[in-house]
């Protein structure tokens, strides 16, 4: 049976814990404020998936943020600019086909996924958060390697919410789109333990 004096001690470690936490989280949430404003960043790219179209998701998204967008929520008061920013994408190289099975269009998502990092880098550098909308979850690993690059000395986490784990890697994947292959370029991890493909 506890005393009323270890009950008293609990209670105040509890509270010693509970404030530390409390702590650590107004921390966070003023590391967030540090941030001006939000940057939208426009990856119109649609390489990465097995079929053609997610590269309208973006126009589309930005066209209905326009039309709701409330007079209070203009880049004058730094809550949102819609002067987005655009990384160039690769899409024609479809029209040119491709040329590894394994990690098809890898040469001309490369391009896209390095100046999606840029850009995000610079974002963040500036003082700014960005908001990458993508056209294919491929983009994804830009946006997490522009992060890093901003923040190299800083440890990542990474909330992942798909149908899939989208960590598949040229050796395991079963179409070769890389849209399947984000976390696993984000962590560089091959997966040889699962390997169903040998590559060229």
């Amino acid at each position: 049976m506890q005393t009323a004096s270890s009950i008293k001690n609990i209670a105040s470690e509890i509270s010693i814990a509970a404030l530390r936490s409390f702590k650590k989280i107004l921390l966070q949430y003023q590391k967030v404020a540090e941030f001006s404003s939000i940057a939208l960043i426009e990856v119109d790219s649609e390489l990465g998936a097995g079929t053609g179209g997610q590269s309208m998701g973006t126009a589309a998204l930005r066209e209905a943020a326009i039309q709701k967008q409330s007079a209070l929520m203009h880049a004058e008061n730094g809550v949102l600019s819609l002067d987005s920013l655009k990384v160039q994408t690769e899409n024609c190289a479809d029209a040119l086909g491709h040329k590894h099975k394994h990690a098809k269009y890898i040469d001309a998502l490369y391009k896209v996924l390095n100046g999606t990092s840029e850009l995000v880098a610079q974002t963040l550098q500036a003082g700014l958060f960005p908001v990458v909308l993508g056209g294919d979850r491929s983009t994804a690993a830009g946006t997490i390697a522009g992060i890093k690059k901003a923040f190299p000395d800083r440890r990542l986490g990474v909330v992942w919410m798909d149908a899939h784990a989208d960590i598949h890697s040229p050796y395991t994947t079963p179409s070769g789109n890389m849209h399947g292959m984000p976390l696993a370029i984000a962590t560089t991890t091959d997966n040889f333990a699962k390997k169903i493909n040998d590559l060229d």
